[in-house]
């Protein structure tokens, strides 16, 4: 009995701390309903561990010699520039979809459907089905 419980201590103390921290990775994405209304929450995580670049040396600065041009006999001649006005490139917005909406347009719909379709009668059970799938996957990129 002592055994058991030395072990179960051991292991509960060596649990690593990915497994309870939140959002360790790149995202974390949670999805739930409340008052049916589908709730859809997008963390953005730490990355792991930034880097910490150590400063390049810089180098000493060298004395160099500067000997000026020497005059030409003749002069060069003066060729004037001709002006080209810069044309103005057009900006584009990009509108970015919000997350939520993203996520929100990804989860599959139908209707309601139920036989017979028209002119119940009485103490004839009507059917009712759905073709949404239980359970669906898909893949999204959050980030990059």
């Amino acid at each position: 009995m002592k055994a058991l419980i030395i072990l179960s201590l051991a292991l509960f103390f060596t649990v690593p701390e990915i497994a309870v921290a939140e959002c360790t990775e790149s995202a974390c994405v949670d999805v739930y309903t409340k008052d049916n209304q589908i709730i859809i929450e997008a963390h953005k995580g730490s990355g792991g561990r930034t880097t910490v670049r150590a400063p390049k040396p810089q180098p000493s600065p060298t004395a160099t010699l500067w000997f000026p041009p020497k005059p030409s006999p003749t002069p060069e001649p003066y060729v004037k520039r001709t002006y080209k006005p810069r044309t103005a490139k057009p900006t584009t917005i990009s509108h970015s979809v919000n997350l939520s909406d993203r996520l929100t347009k990804l989860v599959p719909t139908a209707g309601i459907a139920f036989q017979p379709e028209f002119e119940a009668l009485r103490n004839v059970p009507v059917i009712f089905w759905i073709d949404v799938p239980a359970l669906f996957q898909s893949r999204v990129n959050i980030i990059g």
